[in-house]
């Protein structure tokens, strides 16, 4: 049975669709970025403030999930400059410390909020009691 996620720990969807939905054991994750779980606006002029803040909305839609950041399978990035790596990189380091998830990176022209420099697209696994 599918099952749809919504929390209030991270910024509620701006569209018709849902933070994130479950079916079979899979966590499949609507796009995430930086936005404030309260405002719901795009937070943080630079690259390393907005990722770290993604990572916080995605660990916060992943435990209403149940599931977590140790059961991420995938991760599709999308970063607005090649500049991003190096703080794509250590966010990756910080939060998948020891057998990290596939990766994907896009670069992207421009995102359909203003000030967004960084989106994701997460795949995880929920956690098995």
């Amino acid at each position: 049975m599918r099952k749809v996620i919504a929390t209030d720990r991270a910024p509620k969807p701006i569209a018709n669709l849902s933070q994130a939905t479950v079916f079979n054991g899979i966590v499949y994750m609507a796009g995430v970025s930086s936005r404030d779980p309260k405002t719901a606006k795009v937070i943080g002029d630079t690259i390393e403030f907005q990722v770290e803040q993604t990572m916080q909305n995605v660990k916060a839609i992943l435990e209403a999930s149940g599931s977590s950041m140790e059961n991420v399978l995938r991760v599709e990035c999308f970063l607005g400059s090649r500049d991003g790596f190096p703080a794509l990189n250590a966010a990756f380091l910080k939060y998948f410390p020891k057998d990290p998830p596939a990766r994907a990176v896009l670069m992207v022209p421009f995102f359909g909020l203003e000030g967004m420099l960084f989106e994701v697209i997460v795949t995880a696994a929920v956690d098995q009691a």
